[in-house]
């Protein structure tokens, strides 16, 4: 979700490496495994939640991502009224239907009232990274708040 398209990825690997060099380096299960030390990223146009379980931040993830990518084709689908979720068809529906029922709630709201908003630039450290590359999530513990959860590995920059 950080770069929103091909276009904002061609521009970067481009730059210059003195602004390369100024870049967080994203997290990924090879660069942050266990015991690595990483920094939050979240903003308003990129918000994640902290989780007590990957079943959770798997579901919440998936849903805020899908939904960015509609609002990134210039769409937005219909909210269902019973789930919370954009109202999707097909493979895309049993993909999230799937995330629902692993994180064993009924809605959307269901699952964001069991997390709380992340938090940007906490120092967390990683102990659990999923070295499959199509992991969503990892379990960090916020060191200031001496509090471990789930969160998206794309909300994780590498601390050097």
């Amino acid at each position: 979700m950080r770069l929103t398209s091909i276009a904002a990825a061609v521009v970067l690997a481009s730059a210059s490496s003195f602004v390369a060099a100024a870049e967080p380096e994203p997290c990924t299960s090879q660069s942050c495994k266990a015991g690595s030390h990483a920094r939050t990223f979240a903003d308003k146009s990129d918000p994640y939640y902290a989780c007590p379980s990957k079943e959770l931040s798997d579901y919440i993830t998936a849903v805020i991502g899908i939904t960015a990518l509609n609002l990134a084709a210039g769409t937005l689908p219909n909210v269902s009224d019973e789930t919370g979720e954009p109202e999707l068809s097909g493979k895309a529906k049993a993909v999230v239907d799937g995330y629902r029922s692993e994180a064993r709630v009924h809605s959307l709201d269901e699952a964001v009232a069991r997390c709380e908003p992340g938090a940007n630039k906490r120092s967390v450290t990683v102990l659990n990274m999923p070295a499959s590359p199509s992991a969503i999530s990892a379990y960090v513990l916020d060191e200031s708040r001496h509090k471990t959860y789930w969160l998206p590995i794309a909300h994780l920059d590498r601390q050097k």
